[in-house]
């Protein structure tokens, strides 16, 4: 008896096994597919989903405020943003002024990790100089207060909209209230946020907006 018993131990543990993997196959494909994403984009720009990731997870613990956003969800973000910028074949170049980057250093890392190109710009007037060439930038992010101008951000915003330049405007700054957001989109702005992973999001719906052939992400 306990021969058959020993048996039936060494044959219903594999079948055990065979039935886990096949009901979880989905979670442990999603699993061994993270941090797969890594490759030399144009110009030498290199793309890595597990540093991004991370950059992302240091960025949400550096704003309390804007809520923890975990590790699972940051690797999901950045290889679906992965896949987009992969697909594209260039590195999608940002405008980011704030007249304080390093308060962004981390969200900055995360980007640049995505294999896109960030030109930093301190103030309005410097914006306005490099944006004065069309077609230059995918995507144009603004903190909202700079120096003596607590609207700043309005200030450039409404000067593109003005000239025409319909780039998209993502304001990344201390509120995340419903108000802000609206005000924001009312002045021809994709939104407003100040959580990293709703402007990495932003960031994203904007290039795909740019780009419907490529309207795609490992999620489907």
């Amino acid at each position: 008896m306990q021969d058959w018993t020993a048996l039936a131990g060494v044959v219903i543990w594999p079948v055990v096994v065979l039935i886990s993997v096949f009901v979880f196959r989905k979670v442990l494909r999603n699993i061994l597919s993270r941090d797969d994403l890594s490759f030399s984009g144009p110009a030498g720009i290199s793309f890595s989903a597990r540093r991004a990731a991370g950059a992302l997870v240091e960025a949400s613990q550096s704003k309390p405020a804007a809520g923890q956003l975990s590790d699972g969800d940051a690797q999901d973000q950045a290889q679906e943003v992965a896949a987009f910028v992969r697909r594209l074949r260039r590195s999608p170049r940002l405008l980011w002024v704030d007249d304080q980057p390093s308060n962004n250093r981390y969200e900055t890392s995360a980007i640049e990790s995505m294999g896109m190109l960030v030109d930093l710009s301190t103030s309005t007037e410097d914006a306005q100089r490099k944006l004065g060439r069309r077609g230059v930038y995918d995507v144009v992010l603004s903190d909202m207060g700079r120096h003596d101008d607590p609207r700043a951000g309005y200030t450039l915003l409404d000067w593109m909209r003005r000239r025409n330049d319909d780039t998209p405007f993502i304001i990344y700054s201390s509120s995340n209230s419903t108000d802000h957001f609206n005000e924001a989109v009312a002045h021809g702005a994709v939104g407003s946020t100040s959580r990293p992973q709703d402007l990495i999001d932003m960031i994203l719906r904007s290039l795909k907006g740019a780009h419907p052939r490529l309207r795609w992400s490992l999620r489907s």
